[in-house]
Order: C-alpha cells, then sequence, then structure tokens
C-alpha cells in the first residue's frame, strides 16, 4: 500500500543530492538493517533493510525533487513493507504447482525418460530446499524489519526534511 508523502528540506536540490550520496556510500561499508538507495537531484528511491539481501517487500520511498522556496520539495509514495509469508506462500504454490504438472507428463506424454527426470527434478528440489528452510528457520525469532517512519526520520536527520502539507 502507497502512501503519498511530501517533505520540504532547506537544502537546494544539488546540495540535497550530494548529502544524500556521501550518506549512501559511507553506508556501503555497514551492515545490518539500515535506509539505502541513490537516485539523482531529481529523483530518489531509498530503502530500509540490509544491503544485498533484498526480498523485494522492504519499506521504501520512491520520490521526486524539485527546487520550491528557496528548497528542496520531495512528492512521492511511501510504500509499507509487504509479508516475506505472502511472497514465500505464492511462490511455493506456483512451484507446487508447476511440479504437479511435471508429474503429468510422466503419464500423458511420451518425453524421453532423461527429459522428465530434469522437469520434474527441478521444482522438486526447489520444494525440498524450501521445506528445509522452513523446517531450519521454524524456531527463529522475528526481526525487526523496520517501517517507513524509519525512511523518514533518516531524511530528517540527514538533509532536514520535514512534513509538508501544500
Amino acid at each position: 500500500m502507497a502512501t503519498p508523502v511530501t517533505l520540504f528540506s532547506p537544502l537546494d536540490p544539488i546540495t540535497l543530492a550530494t548529502k544524500l550520496k556521501d550518506e549512501m556510500a559511507k553506508r556501503k561499508k555497514q551492515s545490518g538493517f539500515m535506509v539505502h538507495g541513490g537516485g539523482t537531484e531529481k529523483k530518489m528511491n531509498l530503502v530500509y533493510g540490509r544491503r544485498k539481501i533484498s526480498f523485494g517487500v522492504e519499506p521504501k520511498l520512491q520520490a521526486t525533487m524539485r527546487e520550491y522556496d528557496g528548497g528542496t520539495l520531495i512528492s512521492g509514495e511511501l510504500h509499507e513493507a509487504g509479508s516475506k509469508k505472502q511472497f514465500l506462500a505464492v511462490w511455493f504454490g506456483f512451484v507446487a504447482i508447476f511440479f504437479m504438472a511435471s508429474l503429468a507428463l510422466w503419464e500423458f506424454d511420451d518425453a524421453p525418460l532423461l527429459f522428465n527426470i530434469v522437469f520434474s527434478g527441478i521444482p522438486g528440489l526447489m520444494l525440498i530446499i524450501f521445506g528445509l528452510m522452513v523446517f531450519k528457520t521454524r524456531n527463529d525469532k522475528d526481526v525487526d524489519r523496520g517501517t517507513p517512519q524509519k525512511i523518514l526520520d533518516f531524511l530528517a536527520e540527514t538533509v532536514e526534511a520535514k512534513s509538508r502539507n501544500l
């Protein structure tokens, strides 16, 4: 779900982009959950999560920036964090359907044996690996994956961006 957001920073767009770029360069050496992303003096894409580990369900801000009233107006959409469990359930369902269809080929198609083994083996192996992952992580504690507010707090701290009603 996306929430429209409008922020104002007293910094001009180029200074703001430079400051964010410098901050992102520092964060490349860090690990753990943090705000990271990129952009230009006209666009901004920020994500709250771990670098190099992404499921596409992290909180994010996609915005445009323009000069306004001696500073920068940041207008965009703040996306809530999605659910990894929903993603994995859809993924598992798709692979399971694909696996069942591949098993049907054993009965209804005259394909060579090696083709059927590979065609059924790959999704079957994916389902086994998924099951092992679920089994191994069943007792793990949930990690606080953050909220979109972490991105807004980061912008307030880094470039003095405050909420603005126009």
